[in-house]
């Protein structure tokens, strides 16, 4: 016992040095370690097709995305490499045109203008949108549409074009061609997350629906799938809605329901199936997830959180704060004290 009692402060001094060490570590360097931290970490035909497009050689490109993989282009897409780049525009429309039958092609090319479209709108409320930017919006949402409708056609089983499109719709207002085609999509994805998520954005009453109703909306679906998949709508739908709220972000999510809600939520949707399908909607799932925790300092749900993204970073969730990489990196050193 004595031996034990003359250890103990010991061992109690080497870990508060080790704690201020690591402190005084990650303080000298922020900005190398959040850079390493929110890296993209792709495979080798996704850093390929990434390193064409920035070199713009297009023959090379084409063939790359011939032989990659849904899995592939959606990485593609989800490190924001369908973006506008001098040079790019001539990509992706030539891929598409040069290969009318390829599905993987006019998707590409159809989440490219949507991209595009968002560009010319700008992220204002819609009273704060010009005419000539509408115009544009518009524009590019029509040529989205008939794109992203030709590569369903082509591919009825390509599930990324299908929650693309409702994008689209949401940009058009088209709330009853956004239901039809979920159902259609609903019936072929059961539980494919990104499909789903879409429409909880939509059905948010800041875009076409009513009160509450996107909620209701990630509660029903989150409820009848026995997978746990869909229990990732949960946290989605509440941000929507403290978006559109008047209260603080700390206020709305240390609501005792809304927290009791999340965390019974993530205990579904942790030891939910991990398809390949549903890859990169996982992971930002699991962002939402992490971000809600962090803000009500739910440190050990927090962790195991961010234990399942396995060192992995999308901006879906922490893209409403001015630096999300330092938002991302700050609330996962969080749940590590």
């Amino acid at each position: 016992m004595a031996l034990l009692l003359s250890v103990i402060p010991g061992a109690f001094f080497l870990w508060l040095l080790y704690k201020f060490g690591r402190f005084i570590f990650r303080r000298l360097f922020f900005k190398k370690l959040v850079a390493k931290h929110t890296r993209a970490r792709d495979t080798k035909p996704v850093l390929a097709m990434a390193t064409a497009l920035e070199n713009n050689e297009q023959a090379s490109f084409y063939d790359l995305a011939d032989s990659a993989t849904q899995a592939d282009l959606r990485a593609l897409v989800a490190r924001g490499d369908v973006a506008d780049h001098e040079g790019r525009i001539a990509v992706f429309r030539g891929y598409a045109r040069n290969n009318p039958k390829n599905a993987k092609g006019q998707y590409l090319y159809g989440v490219y203008l949507i991209r595009k479209a968002w560009d010319a709108r700008g992220g204002g409320y819609a009273d704060t949108v010009s005419e000539s930017a509408r115009q544009d919006f518009a524009s590019y949402l029509d040529d989205a549409q008939e794109v992203l409708q030709r590569a369903i056609e082509l591919d009825p089983t390509l599930a990324d074009a299908y929650a693309e499109l409702l994008i689209v719709y949401k940009g058009q207002s088209s709330k009853h061609e956004a239901a039809k085609l979920f159902d259609e999509a609903s019936k072929r994805f059961p539980t494919h997350i990104e499909i789903h998520h879409n429409m909880v954005t939509l059905l948010d009453e800041r875009w076409l629906g009513r009160a509450d109703e996107a909620i209701e909306f990630a509660r029903k679906h989150s409820n009848n799938d026995s997978t746990g998949t869909l229990a990732s709508l949960i946290p989605i739908a509440h941000f929507e809605k403290w978006v559109g709220s008047d209260t603080s972000i700390t206020e709305f999510f240390k609501d005792k329901p809304v927290r009791k809600e999340i965390k019974e939520a993530f205990k579904r949707f942790k030891s939910s199936p991990q398809t390949q399908e549903n890859e990169t909607g996982r992971l930002n799932a699991l962002q939402f997830f992490a971000l809600a925790f962090d803000i009500v300092y739910d440190t050990r749900s927090g962790r195991k959180a961010f234990k399942l993204m396995k060192g992995r970073y999308s901006n879906s969730a922490w893209k409403m704060w001015k630096n999300p990489e330092e938002k991302f990196v700050r609330a996962k050193w969080q749940t590590s004290y």
